[in-house]
């Protein structure tokens, strides 16, 4: 499966990972708290404040980051521990893998479909967690920054809003319940 469709979400996964107890609500109560959460959060902070439906994409993309981090390392039997460490990671959260009789994705709608399926269920942040040991391990560069990126031009209008982060458009959306969350693009 190709991941060029996932390019722009993956270089802005570079997220710095520390301890599930600084997580924060889910959502956020106004535009300007999602906003400083999105720019100055953790991993834990922008995954509560990306909406639920959408954290399977999210995994995807941290899962995608580790592995090009993982694919860069020298061959030799350190990469292959960590490559060996990485499925293992992957299967212990849960991801689901296609068959591989399944015909390739023709479309990013089915990759999307796909993608959500592979997630679903799967503990993001314990996932993230380990990931982000996995790549301190092993990489010279891990998943180490904090911030997704700064939201910026946003335009709000009833429950719904638009913003851009790092050039590209991304849609917010309230909820019933009055918290705010991001919505990843499709691929």
């Amino acid at each position: 499966m190709t991941c060029t469709f996932w390019r722009p979400i993956v270089l802005a996964c570079c997220l710095l990972i520390v301890p599930a107890a600084r997580v924060r609500a889910e959502g956020a109560q106004s535009i300007p708290e999602l906003q400083e959460r999105l720019h100055q959060g953790t991993v834990f902070d922008v995954i509560s404040l990306v909406y639920p439906n959408d954290r399977a994409d999210f995994a995807y993309a941290l899962s995608m980051q580790a592995a090009t981090i993982l694919a860069g390392l020298p061959e030799g039997r350190r990469s292959d521990t960590a490559k060996q460490e990485y499925g293992e990671i992957l299967v212990r959260y849960g991801v689901k893998w296609p068959s591989p009789n399944e015909p390739p994705p023709t479309s990013a709608a089915e990759v999307t479909a796909r993608t959500r399926l592979m997630f679903q269920g799967v503990d993001v942040i314990g996932l993230a967690q380990a990931l982000k040991t996995l790549s301190g391990q092993y990489a010279t560069q891990p998943l180490e920054r904090e911030g997704f990126g700064k939201l910026e031009n946003v335009k709000a209008e009833g429950d719904h809003a638009t913003g851009i982060i790092n050039g590209k458009s991304f849609d917010l959306t309230k909820t019933a319940e009055g918290r705010w969350f991001l919505r990843l693009p499709a691929p």
